[in-house]
């Protein structure tokens, strides 16, 4: 009562497992679907992919004005560009035959103010790597250099962790262990650490997220 959101299908409400917000309303993963539920309008789905959605995040991957998405599978990222009256339309798909996805996140990395792509990459065997999309603000990407991650990913942030003023990209591994990354020269990005502190206990199907400064210190919590 009082945010003006109608009720949406029992199926998809049974199965729902993570919610974002978006501009124009909330975006619902439940199952292998993303539903777009808005102010007194009927939800509805907005992404049918071929396998269950292990991730959802909100945010801006071009600069309209309107927050978009990123979701995905073990296999496939979804890109989701809002629409000013409401719902989403399809932006693109990124996938690999030679890596599972371990994370995806959207957020501004190298000092343009346009927002970039981050892709963590499991390897079943071999090494795993780290891929970012700089962005031009109008749904076109330019590949930076990959880097390889020690472990196997499972999630991964952006947020400026560190106080530098500038974003970093913090992936958390299968071992509850960490690692970091941030913009060095163009379209290349430098490990800046650390490993995961002794003293705090990660269960291993743990998410990383930043959601800005709580604590009002420079730095962002994580």
């Amino acid at each position: 009562p009082g945010f003006g959101l109608l009720p949406v299908s029992e199926a998809m409400v049974s199965g729902a497992g993570i919610a974002e917000p978006v501009s124009t309303g909330t975006l619902v993963a439940a199952g292998s679907e993303v539903w777009w539920v808005g102010p007194n309008q009927d939800g509805h789905r907005v992404l049918r992919a071929g396998g269950a959605i292990l991730g959802l995040q909100s945010g801006h991957i071009d600069v309209d004005g309107v927050m978009d998405a990123v979701a995905w599978t073990d296999s496939i990222v979804f890109l989701l560009r809002g629409r000013v009256g409401g719902g989403m339309a399809w932006a693109g798909g990124v996938t690999t035959k030679d890596f599972a996805v371990g994370g995806a996140a959207i957020g501004e990395l190298n000092g343009d103010n346009l927002p970039d792509l981050e892709i963590a990459w499991a390897a079943v065997d071999g090494v795993s790597m780290l891929d970012v999309w700089n962005g031009d603000g109008l749904l076109s990407f330019t590949p930076a250099e990959p880097r390889s991650l020690p472990r196997v990913p499972i999630s991964i942030s952006i947020g400026d962790q560190t106080g530098e003023g500038r974003n970093q990209i913090t992936v958390l591994n299968d071992d509850a262990s960490w690692a970091r990354f941030i913009g060095g020269t163009e379209l290349k990005y430098m490990p800046i650490g650390p490993s995961t502190p002794e003293e705090i206990a990660i269960v291993t199907n743990s998410t990383v997220d930043s959601r800005g400064d709580l604590n009002n210190d420079g730095a962002e919590e994580m």
